[in-house]
């Protein structure tokens, strides 16, 4: 399958990928690249241009709905600009255990009364919370950005990691959360997903306060991720996320 999709280019396995960055939101540029589909990975961010998006591409996929007449909606993503997740490091030794690592660009200003609250979360909780990402933010708490390839190098220093979604949109979940389980982080979230989909995740572990951490058993949550990482890895992989998109765009082809 042929996509254009909104990061770097790139290839996995069969899957062939242009950049899709505005404004070549146009179909020559569509028709050079050979790609007549679209694979939003950050849908939240383009979805304001979803009235172009008929006109360019004959099929879209998304994490949630958007304006198209044969949008996909795909269940599972770690997308191919990250690496593939890998195995827990059982020997990494977690320095920062007074420290919650977070890492999430200053691309959605509308999260920041979130991010405060969570700062003085930790704040009340004796704990500091560490800030990374790109683009910057300009508070205290920023420690700058993540060299390319080593955000698992950063996560596994940390116990407690702060998950947070680009969206609340139901189910919707993207490496954040598998990436700081397979780095031996307690996640915490801003909300519980249905479970149900996600049956594979460690869910009596993740916690949506920093409250709820201090009854969390680490050599306990360290066993069970053991015994649930081979799973979260398939269900993670852009193999996994690509072919799904494929099977269901089959109807339109």
């Amino acid at each position: 399958m042929r996509i254009w999709y909104d990061h770097e280019p790139t290839q996995i396995g069969k899957h062939i990928f242009g950049r899709c960055q505005e404004p070549d939101w146009t179909t020559d540029a569509q028709i050079s690249c050979g790609a007549p589909n679209l694979l939003l990975l950050e849908p939240e961010i383009v979805d304001h241009k979803s009235k172009h998006l008929a006109d360019d591409f004959k099929i879209v996929a998304s994490i949630y709905p958007i304006h198209h007449p044969n949008n996909i909606q795909y269940t599972y993503r770690t997308p191919p600009l990250w690496p593939e997740l890998t195995r827990l490091n059982t020997n990494c030794v977690k320095r920062n255990q007074n420290a919650i690592i977070a890492v999430m660009g200053n691309k959605y200003r509308h999260r920041r009364n979130i991010l405060n609250s969570r700062i003085q979360e930790a704040i009340d909780n004796q704990l500091q919370l560490d800030l990374f990402g790109t683009p910057s933010w300009s508070i205290t708490q920023y420690q700058g950005a993540i060299p390319p390839n080593q955000k698992r190098k950063y996560l596994q220093q940390y116990k407690y990691c702060y998950c947070p979604e680009n969206s609340f949109y139901p189910n919707y979940i993207t490496e954040k959360l598998p990436e700081a389980i397979l780095a031996g982080c307690i996640p915490i979230v801003d909300h519980i997903q249905d479970t149900t989909r996600y049956p594979y995740f460690p869910w009596k572990f993740i916690c949506t306060s920093i409250e709820q951490t201090k009854q969390i058993n680490y050599d306990d949550y360290i066993q069970t991720v053991i015994e649930c990482q081979d799973e979260i890895i398939e269900k993670h992989s852009a193999s996994y996320m690509l072919d799904e998109i494929e099977q269901a765009a089959a109807v339109y082809t």
